[in-house]
């Protein structure tokens, strides 16, 4: 049996049965603005959020059709650091506003409006990832600031990021290429107005090779379990 076991190990191998990280971004399309963002993405992420105001719900807000006073997040927005083109996004997540004649229920909160105090939105994961970016919008005109901080399964810190300073209305800061590993909870905080948009991160998985059954027949596994079943029966 050890002998079998060994084998099967070596031409696991052979069929090249490894990890492989597959690409995941959240970008928040195909959901209604308004749409208080918890579970949706579950259950690989869930989102939770604590407002500087009274509302304590990450929303979703059209930057195509911008409602309530949020004209400086209507796309399209410019680079506030240099180093990509106009970019329109569609769909961003902020942080509802508890004023302004905004109304939450469960489920949503109308019309999506920005809370100019900011707050933290926290972006669980139920396994392990590699965080690779985000973009954020509105953060830095002289009242507010963006930082995004990450912790493993332990809760202990791994590594933040900052907007850099002038990334003001209308403008955005895009992330990539971070290549944070060990991520179980990302921190995304405000100290004032601001959003965020395109998560992404790698999440390893483990293919099984198609030729795996056959190649554990031929290793003699499927004769010896079909054995043992009769033995039992």
């Amino acid at each position: 049996m050890r002998a079998l076991l060994s084998a099967f190990a070596a031409s696991a191998a052979l069929y090249g049965v490894a990890n492989a990280a597959v690409t995941t971004t959240i970008d928040f399309e195909g959901l209604t603005a308004g749409t208080i963002v918890d579970n949706e993405f579950g259950p690989l992420a869930t989102f939770s959020t604590v407002s500087n105001g009274s509302n304590n719900a990450a929303v979703v807000f059209n930057t195509n059709a911008p409602s309530g006073n949020d004209s400086d997040l209507a796309a399209p927005f410019s680079d506030g650091v240099g180093l990509g083109g106009p970019l329109s996004p569609g769909n961003i997540l902020i942080i509802s506003e508890d004023a302004r004649g905004v109304s939450c229920d469960a489920f949503t909160c109308t019309p999506a409006d920005d809370e100019a105090g900011g707050g933290e939105i926290t972006v669980t994961f139920s396994r392990e990832v590699t965080f690779q970016g985000l973009n954020v919008f509105d953060v830095s005109d002289g009242r507010a600031s963006f930082t995004a901080s990450f912790f493993d399964l332990n809760d202990a810190f791994i590594a933040s990021i900052s907007a850099a300073d002038g990334v003001g209305d209308r403008e955005y800061q895009a992330f990539a290429n971070l290549n944070i590993a060990g991520v179980f909870k990302a921190v995304l905080t405000f100290t004032g107005s601001g959003a965020v948009d395109d998560l992404t991160f790698d999440v390893t998985e483990v293919p099984i090779p198609g030729a795996l059954p056959l190649l554990l027949t031929g290793l003699g596994l499927g004769g010896l379990i079909s054995r043992k079943r009769k033995k039992a029966a």
